[in-house]
């Protein structure tokens, strides 16, 4: 693997593990070093740092037929800024987590076709344990849902110890 291209990537050497995939420490065109799954790398998931893929989604057509003062159009702006702006404050909570947004979604309209226009008081709805924004992980949920499903999943993963001595 080492000194292959992958998109804009080029392996530079190992890097340990992330989860169970070998990790590689890889040179994007840009200058920035990263270290990216060899999973990802192979099949094609990650072809550049989120710089770089940021750069390429803005420059993207955005034509959005009339709706870019739209709640929908604004939280579609606003997934992009979380994983691809590294001084976004809730950066730290999806792009530094290699949370992504499908290709698909860098159009404004790719993802109206796919969502559909926001329902009055719902909110997007990133599935838990998913790591990209698109239609198959994704739906439009009350608050009230949401917190629902927050609290459900908290309460999943709170370990109780009892004292039986």
């Amino acid at each position: 693997m080492i000194g292959r291209k992958f998109g804009k990537w080029i392996v530079i050497r190992e890097a340990g593990r992330k989860g169970r995939a070998i990790a590689y420490l890889c040179g994007c065109e840009c200058g920035r070093e990263y270290r990216v799954s060899g999973c990802n790398l192979r099949a094609g998931r990650s072809l550049q740092c989120n710089k770089c893929k940021w750069k390429n989604c803005k420059k993207v057509n955005t034509k959005c037929m009339g709706l870019s003062k739209t709640s929908t159009y604004n939280i579609w702006r606003s997934l992009l800024r979380k994983c691809y702006e590294e001084n976004h404050r809730d950066f730290h909570k999806y792009g530094a987590n290699g949370i992504t947004v499908c290709k698909e979604w860098f159009t404004f309209m790719g993802f109206y076709d796919e969502m559909g226009k926001r329902p009055a008081a719902y909110v997007l709805h990133l599935m838990f344990g998913r790591d990209c924004f698109s239609k198959e992980n994704c739906r439009w949920v009350t608050l009230s849902e949401l917190h629902k499903l927050i609290f459900e999943r908290n309460k999943a993963n709170t370990y109780f110890e009892t004292d039986d001595t």
